[in-house]
């Protein structure tokens, strides 16, 4: 029996233990225990345990990515895991919880190349949904913070990484109808950021809004402004219970919403299939 810890922050909480089901659904070889912890301070002690596997709220990625040593070529874009494994000494890490929105937005609903997506937050899961919305094909991406400073550095630092990756990493287009490859992706997609406050209308114009950042630091006088349409499609990686402000403003504009739970148990399930091949290629 291996040991994995799933570390949540008290927001996370409940989506975390969806994503425990999910992940020992889909394979009994793994012990896995939430930790929820209160600062960044005790995520860095419990990943300092001897596990064999850690999977990191998405406030605390940066964490994983301090003490990986062979960073997937996602992870090293955004500067982020969600995901770490260990290799004898070493540790594996990769970020799968932006892929999996993405896949599940796809799946729930439609293709998104050639979407507009408007992204709350610049951290690591918000740079980690923009990469796999940029090789979804989408034309259009815009990341939202409420420190100008702190997006212009954030969303510089993640185009330098991807400007330098998709020259290094081995890679193909994709298999699935609209996807691209990683230098395709970069071409293709117009990547920029806004402040909150100065974004409504471009909210509003979207054809994806996600949410990537915890409530308490959302805009409420962009909240307060925003109005959604019908045609547009969300989702909020933060409600647990669907009665958060993103949704609750889609429900008023009878958006298409793709549920956090969904995203969760997707992504459960992909990180049991992700441990089950790495211990199968002799972790």
């Amino acid at each position: 029996m291996r040991n994995l810890t799933v570390v949540a922050t008290p927001d996370t909480e409940a989506l975390m233990r969806v994503f425990r089901s999910a992940f020992m659904e889909k394979t009994a070889t793994w012990s896995v225990l939430v930790e929820v912890v209160e600062n960044r301070d005790r995520a860095y002690d419990l990943v300092e345990g001897s596990d064999d596997a850690y999977v990191m709220t998405p406030r605390y990625e940066d964490v994983l990515f301090d003490e990986v040593d062979f960073p997937s070529v996602p992870s090293e874009i955004t500067q982020g895991c969600d995901m770490l494994a260990r290799s004898g000494p070493d540790f594996v890490g990769m970020s799968l919880l932006g892929k999996t929105t993405i896949q599940e937005i796809e799946d729930e609903l439609m293709p998104i190349y050639d979407a507009k997506v408007v992204i709350f937050g610049t951290n690591s899961l918000a740079l980690d949904c923009a990469y796999h919305a940029a090789r979804a094909g989408v034309s259009e991406i815009i990341l939202l913070d409420s420190s100008k400073e702190r997006a212009l550095n954030n969303v510089e630092a993640f185009m330098d990484m991807f400007a330098k990756m998709r020259t290094k990493a081995v890679d193909t287009d994709q298999a699935t109808f609209g996807h691209l490859s990683i230098k395709r992706a970069y071409e293709y997609a117009d990547i920029k950021f806004a402040v909150f406050d100065k974004a409504v209308r471009l909210t509003s114009c979207a054809d994806i809004v996600i949410n990537a950042t915890p409530h308490h630091a959302l805009s409420v006088s962009f909240l307060s402004r925003l109005e959604l349409s019908q045609n547009q499609i969300v989702c909020d990686l933060y409600d647990y219970d669907n009665l958060g402000p993103l949704v609750s403003l889609s429900s008023l504009a009878s958006s298409d919403c793709v549920k956090a739970q969904n995203v969760y148990k997707r992504w459960g399930t992909s990180s049991a299939e992700t441990l089950t091949d790495l211990m199968r290629d002799g972790l």
